[in-house]
């Protein structure tokens, strides 16, 4: 079984950023890659990963996830038209 991977970068004027590494870097994500993976980004991830793992970033911090409430509007009209 072959799998294709790639890596998404974002251009800000002459610097790129590995959005793959920001993610976890901010603690919005978790990687599954182990030292065995073969991305020339390895490195990047996994230090992104470990700096967002110490900081007890979003997922990984103790707290619970904010509980939010949506309203879905589309399947009543009456109560759409009152948010307009």
């Amino acid at each position: 079984m072959l799998m294709n991977f790639a890596t998404v970068f974002l251009s800000y004027g002459k610097k790129e950023t590995n959005l793959a590494a920001r993610q976890l870097e901010k603690g919005l994500a978790k990687s599954n890659l182990s030292k065995d993976a073969l991305s020339k980004y390895l490195e990047d991830i996994l230090i992104a990963e470990k700096k967002a793992t110490d900081a007890k970033l979003c997922l990984h911090s103790k707290r619970d996830p904010p509980y939010i409430v949506f309203n879905d509007l589309s399947q009543d009209a009456k109560q759409a038209k009152a948010y307009e």
